[in-house]
């Protein structure tokens, strides 16, 4: 919720004194140079979290799985589809929230919440797409969401939005074929930014952007398997993934005009979530690394 406050997810992990596996939440208050388990009851993976402020919050996961609290501290789920694995949740106020997954039929699912989490009410997703990736909203009725499609006997990457609160859905965006768009970044109604990666060793641009709300795309000289995009405003923003088995994670002071690699020592992992800041950012990935700067710009 902001650069000193956050919250990050995983897969379950080992835990003693219950001698179980238990769903992976943690919380850091110093900006992730420190980070405390939060106990929630779940045995679940996690995939994404969604805060709006330092007690008020959800999770989702594997298993049609929502979890939520309202003082940060107790923990209650809810089971949306058993055979679904959640992988991104949104909400825009403390009513009003999305969630979005796929199904083991090969299909994407979303569901849709006005009281805070406590019922859901599943919405129609696009017929063709094959995959959904990501989900985020500006106001209860506009946002869009992320993934790929299948078309013409090939998968592309899609963006679809919607301007009455998922009832119907629109196509904004169309990769080449063999490609996955993985994640959204919208600061408002019309600037925006989309990433993703080529499967089957296509090539090309992985970073698109819009002015316009997704009416229309320009791609960004920029390749590389990204997972995750955020921007703190419509100049600065980083992207995160990987390359070569290597950390991928590229600045920008422009807008995306131009992206800059920044080095890190670590070699293997692949950085899957990221959150920029005015003076900082955070990215996060596998085996448990978090890169830090406090001073990206």
């Amino acid at each position: 919720i902001n650069a000193e406050r956050g919250w990050a997810v995983g897969a379950p992990h080992w835990d003693n004194q219950s001698r179980a596996y238990q769903s992976t939440l943690l919380s850091t208050t110093d900006g992730g140079r420190s980070w405390a388990i939060v106990p929630t009851g779940t045995l679940v993976g996690l995939n994404s979290v969604h805060f709006i402020s330092a007690g008020t919050g959800w999770a989702a996961g594997e298993k049609g799985t929502v979890i939520m609290t309202d003082n940060g501290i107790h923990w209650r789920a809810v089971i949306l589809y058993p055979s679904c694995s959640l992988v991104d949740i949104f909400f825009t106020d403390s009513r009003n929230g999305y969630v979005a997954g796929n199904l083991s039929n090969g299909r994407a699912a979303i569901w849709k919440t006005a009281d805070g989490g406590n019922s859901w009410q599943q919405l129609s997703a696009p017929d063709d797409m094959e995959t959904v990736t990501s989900v985020e909203f500006i106001s209860e009725r506009s946002g869009w969401i992320a993934g790929s499609r299948k078309r013409s006997g090939s998968i592309e990457g899609v963006v679809y939005g919607t301007s009455d609160g998922g009832v119907s859905w629109s196509l904004r965006l169309s990769t080449e074929k063999d490609m996955l768009v993985t994640a959204v970044d919208f600061l408002d109604a019309n600037y925006g930014w989309a990433v993703g990666y080529n499967r089957n060793g296509a090539s090309g641009n992985t970073i698109f952007h819009t002015i316009n709300g997704g009416t229309t795309w320009t791609p960004q000289n920029a390749a590389e398997h990204f997972t995750a995009v955020s921007f703190t405003d419509r100049s600065r923003g980083v992207a995160v993934g990987s390359t070569a088995n290597n950390p991928a994670v590229l600045r920008t002071v422009d807008g995306g005009q131009n992206w800059e690699r920044i080095q890190f020592l670590h070699t293997g992992e692949q950085m899957r979530a990221v959150a920029a800041f005015p003076n900082s950012f955070i990215t996060a990935g596998e085996r448990s690394a978090v890169f830090i700067d406090k001073h990206p710009w």
